[in-house]
C-alpha cells in the first residue's frame, strides 16, 4: 500500500489464461524450489504476484539473478546513450495486466468445444476491418451460403449450401454437400449429398457421400465411411 496507495478492485474481468512470460522465470519455475508447482495459473502466477515488491536475494537464487542482471545490463548498454547507467535489481519481479475493451475488441476463452464452435459461430458474423485477420467474404457463383466465412483455395461443387460455417484454406466441398454451424479446418473433404451439421472436422479430415452428422467432431486425418449416420460422436480414425 506504501508502494502504491491508488488500488481498484473490479469482479468484472474473466481471466483468460494467457501468459507471457520473461525467459528468467521460466528458469525460475524449473528450479528444485518450486518443483512442487503443478498449475501455472492456481500456483505460479499468485507467486509470482505475492514476489513483487519484495527483496529479490531472498526469493531468487543466486544463479538466476546473476543471469538476469547481466541481461538487463547489457540491454541498458545497448539503448541507451549513456553506458554509465547500471540497473539495479529493485522490483525484479513485475506482473501487469491487459485489460482488453469489450467495446472495441473480441475475446473469449476457448476452453471447450462448445465454447470454440461458439467463437467460430460469433467471429463468422463479425464485421471486417482493417485489422481482422481474415477476408471479406468472397462471391461465388452457383454456391448459396450466409454468415459463413470461406479460406483460400477452396473448391465447391453444384448445389451446395452453407449457413453459420467458418471454412479453412484449401477444403473441397463437392455437389449437394449442406453444412449447417461447422467448423472445418484446412484441407478437409466433404463427400457429394452429405449433410453436416454442429459439427467440427479437423485438419485433413474426409467426409464421404452421402453422409449424415449432427453435433460430431471428426479428428485430423480421420474419415467417415459413406453413408454413415452419426449423431453426438467423436471420430478418432476410420469409420467401418
Amino acid at each position: 500500500l506504501t508502494r502504491e496507495p491508488a488500488i481498484e478492485i473490479r469482479t468484472d474481468l474473466c481471466d483468460t489464461h494467457m501468459y507471457v512470460f520473461r525467459y528468467w522465470v521460466l528458469d525460475l519455475l524449473a528450479d528444485e524450489k518450486h518443483s512442487k508447482m503443478s498449475s501455472i495459473q492456481s500456483d505460479f502466477i499468485p507467486h509470482l504476484i505475492k514476489m513483487q515488491y519484495r527483496d529479490p536475494a531472498s526469493l531468487i537464487p543466486v544463479r538466476i539473478l546473476e543471469g538476469v542482471h547481466k541481461r538487463r545490463l547489457e540491454l541498458s548498454n545497448a539503448m541507451s546513450a549513456s553506458k554509465r547507467h547500471v540497473p539495479t535489481l529493485d522490483d525484479i519481479v513485475r506482473c501487469y495486466a491487459f485489460v482488453v475493451s469489450a467495446s472495441e475488441s473480441y475475446c473469449r476463452r476457448a476452453d471447450t468445444i462448445q465454447k470454440y464452435a461458439m467463437i467460430n459461430h460469433e467471429i463468422a458474423v463479425l464485421p471486417v476491418a482493417a485489422t481482422t485477420p481474415w477476408e471479406s467474404p468472397i462471391s461465388l457463383s452457383g454456391l448459396t451460403y450466409s454468415s459463413s466465412v470461406i479460406g483460400r483455395d477452396c473448391e465447391f461443387g453444384e448445389n451446395i449450401s452453407l449457413k453459420d460455417c467458418v471454412i479453412g484454406n484449401h477444403c473441397k466441398i463437392l455437389s449437394g454437400a449442406k453444412l449447417n454451424r461447422c467448423v472445418l479446418m484446412d484441407s478437409v473433404t466433404v463427400g457429394a449429398n452429405s449433410t453436416v451439421q454442429n459439427s467440427i472436422l479437423c485438419h485433413n479430415s474426409i467426409i464421404q457421400e452421402n453422409c449424415n452428422l449432427n453435433n460430431c467432431q471428426v479428428a485430423e486425418n480421420g474419415k467417415v465411411s459413406k453413408s454413415s449416420r452419426l449423431a453426438n460422436e467423436a471420430v478418432l480414425q476410420e469409420e467401418s
